[in-house]
């Protein structure tokens, strides 16, 4: 959810100042869907998205694979967050490998939290 939350908001605070202003065709974003759906209205993708975000953590809680959905789904939108940040060049960048090194540290706890513990020894 931490991607998924971080691409929502780097996609909403990258629309230019036609967009807020009403000229929802002034859009920028590369993903078909939320291109479509942005179109339309910043509320109408906000709200898509808060909808796709319980499906994936259904999906993520019951699947069998789930934990892959995971990963996918986290690199997924690790990967759009961060192609909001190499538009200010090496700084950007800098943020870009940040993020990333966040985001497999964040991974790799969740990971962890979820499998059991060796008996104490006592």
């Amino acid at each position: 959810m931490v991607a998924f939350t971080a691409d929502v908001v780097a996609t909403l605070q990258g629309q230019p100042d036609e967009y807020w202003a009403g000229d929802y065709q002034q859009v920028l974003e590369g993903n078909p869907i939320p291109r479509w759906l942005l179109e339309i209205s910043p509320w109408v993708a906000v709200a898509a998205g808060a909808v796709w975000a319980a499906i994936f953590s259904l999906v993520v809680r019951y699947w069998r694979y789930g934990k892959w959905v995971a990963v996918l789904i986290t690199a997924g939108h690790t990967f759009g967050a961060c192609t909001w940040l190499i538009r200010f060049g090496w700084p950007g960048w800098v943020g870009v490998v940040l993020v990333f090194v966040l985001m497999v540290r964040l991974w790799t706890w969740c990971r962890r939290s979820g499998e059991p513990r060796p008996p104490a020894k006592g």
